[in-house]
Formats: C-alpha cells, structure tokens, sequence
C-alpha cells in the first residue's frame, strides 16, 4: 500500500536544485478561489547541500515569490521533501499579493465562447478575497503581479533555479515582462537565426553571457566566450538575458549546451 502523504500548514519543504544548493518552502494557506490549492511562499537564499535545515532561520528569510502549487505531487516525483514546520507564516504579506490569471476567451451571455485578447482580458484577487475582472491589466501591475495559476512541481523548481517562470505565461511571451535571471542563475537556452540556417547555443550566468555556440550546416561551428564577443564586436555584445524574448521551447539543459559546446554535429540535425 502507498504511503499516505500528509501535508499541514506550516511545514516546510526542501528542493534540492540539480546536485548542486538547496532552496526551501512553506505551505501557508489555501486559496478557496483558486482550486482550493496550496499556496507557498519561497524563499531567496540557497544553501549548500550539507545544509541542516534551522526552520527558524529559513522562515525568516526575504521571500522570493508567491505560488499556488499542488504539494503531493512535488512529494511523489522527488522534486520536495518535507524537513520540518513553523508557525511563523508570514500571512499578513502574503494577503497583500496581487494574484491574476487572464484567458483567450469570455463566454457571452448566451453562453457561446468568444476569443479575445488574452491582455485585455485579466482577472485579479488578493489570497481570501474574490476575485474581479479589471479588462487589460494596469501597467503599474505589470512586474508586481504573481500570475495566479496553479503550477505543477516542475514550474515551481524552474523558478527556483532561474527567477522566473521558464514555461508559457501572457506576461512574458507579449514582451510586456521581461524574464529577469537571479544573478547567481545558469541558463542555457538556443536561438534560431538568418531563417533557421543558424542555430546558437548560449550560457549565461545571471544577466550575463559566459558562452555561445553557432552551429550552421554550411560553415564551421564558432564557438567564443564573452572575451571573444567582446574582442569581435559580435552582435551579442553588451546583451543581456533579459534583452531577449525568450520562448519556451528555448530553453535546453546544461548537457545538451555542453553537447554543442564540445563539437556534437548530431546536435544541429536533431533540432
């Protein structure tokens, strides 16, 4: 028979982020209006992975984001584990987020769907209150709102490890937000250029671009560092990540960049 998993308010949850730091999380509350979900709040710090977790200590730390998530199944895919509770929850804050979800439809009073634009079409709420359509988003919310759907475990590590939500969201993918890295975050991610001849792998390090790849099925792979972006004038020089429009679908694990990286032809064909 399966372990029963039981979740309470107040506990706290480890996310060990590929081998390398832990980051923490607390259960805080439910939000009746979204799903009756969990909702979490995750802290800023990362601490190494011999780290014995002092609840007190990480409770108290600057939060990084708000999230409404589904806690079981982060347990039963090993993306979290529960390390212990406090009841210092931190719910005053958290009631002052702003949470929002927008949809590409609204239903007329006939009940027929009819599509609009998504940006024009958000509704807003604060944690225990309901919530209420405001049409197109304010621009004063536009980088304090926390989007308010309910992310699996894997958007949820995502954010941990870079800053941002890497899947699709309205906010990112109109261009009116920008996807902005934790200083200490490695990315890679890969674009296609001149119509798709070209493929370019990249490696940033927060903002910052550490190493590319150009991959073309006419001339030689280029591969430089940001020294040799700089020393070459290339068209990346001085951009940053968050310049970028970045979709979904570009971001790559740190293998397949190091598979370009170290000369992999394969590579350019599979994509």
């Amino acid at each position: 028979m399966a372990k029963r998993i039981v979740t309470k308010i107040g506990n706290v949850f480890c996310a060990e982020i590929d081998g390398k730091y832990k980051c923490f999380f607390q259960y805080i509350m439910n939000d009746l209006v979204q799903l009756n979900s969990s909702v979490i709040r995750v802290f800023k710090r990362r601490y190494p992975m011999d780290y014995k977790p002092d609840m007190e200590e990480i409770v108290n730390d600057e939060v990084l984001f708000y999230a409404h998530t589904i806690l079981y199944a982060g347990i039963i895919y090993n993306a979290w584990y529960k390390v212990g509770k406090s009841m210092n929850l931190g719910e005053e804050e958290c009631r002052k987020v702003l949470f929002g979800s927008t949809f590409d439809y609204i239903m007329d009073s006939k009940g027929n769907m009819e599509y609009v634009d998504p940006m024009e079409n958000w509704r807003v709420w604060h944690i225990g209150e309901e919530q209420f359509h405001i049409g197109k988003l304010p621009k004063k919310y536009i980088d304090e709102i926390e989007t308010g759907g309910v992310y699996p475990y894997t958007s949820i590590v995502d954010r941990m490890r870079y800053g941002f939500y890497s899947g699709f969201s309205h906010l990112y993918n109109s261009g009116k937000r920008k996807r902005i890295p934790l200083p200490y975050a490695d990315i890679y991610v890969k674009k296609g250029y001149d119509g798709y001849s070209t493929l370019t792998y990249f490696y940033f390090h927060g903002n910052n671009i550490v190493r590319l790849v150009e991959i073309s099925d006419e001339v030689k792979a280029v591969r430089m560092t940001a020294d040799d972006i700089a020393a070459n004038d290339h068209r990346m020089n001085g951009v940053v990540f968050s310049d970028i429009n970045w979709n979904p679908d570009d971001f790559v694990s740190e293998e397949e960049f190091e598979r370009a990286w170290n000369g992999d032809e394969d590579i350019y064909r599979e994509c």
